[in-house]
């Protein structure tokens, strides 16, 4: 899901939900701040030597123990701002840095939006490591948590 997705979806939500993001372990506490927005250029070369060239998207999130939780009027808010005054935002899906209790930092995608019980959930699904070469042999993306590794006919290391 990319940020403009998730912009539209919120465009159709009353303003004083709240946004509650949450991983496979547990919801993000309360008062979480939604510390930075980038999009930065990238060029790499991966295990098979094959050279890419893309934008990275990545939100970071301060986790919270206290407070309340961002409203939707207020991360629309955040996100209409941030994706005129950075047109590259809207490149990419971002990846999300977090982690429970800011101890360390994790990668997560950003999952579909869900509304229930008052609120909007936006699940947070952990990033697999994943070989390119493998990815691109066998014709599809690995589905979030997903590791695809090495392989004979992959053409890599």
């Amino acid at each position: 899901m990319r940020l403009t997705d998730l912009l539209e979806f919120l465009e159709t939500q009353p303003a004083d939900l709240p946004v509650v993001y949450q991983t496979s372990e547990e919801i993000i506490g309360s008062g979480y701040h939604l510390t930075e927005l980038k999009a930065a250029p990238v060029t790499s070369i991966d295990c098979g030597g094959n050279v890419a060239s893309f934008s990275e998207v990545t939100i970071q999130l301060l986790d919270g123990q206290d407070g309340d939780y961002m409203m939707v009027g207020k991360l629309k808010g955040i996100l209409r701002h941030s994706l005129k005054e950075i047109p590259a935002l809207n490149d990419a899906e971002p990846r999300v840095e977090f982690s429970h209790f800011n101890n360390g930092l994790q990668l997560f995608t950003l999952g579909e939006p869900l509304v229930s019980e008052g609120a909007i959930t936006l699940p947070l699904l952990t990033i697999g490591a994943q070989c390119k070469p493998a990815v691109a042999a066998r014709g599809f993306a690995p589905k979030p948590g997903q590791s695809i590794g090495c392989g004979p006919r992959t053409n890599c290391c």
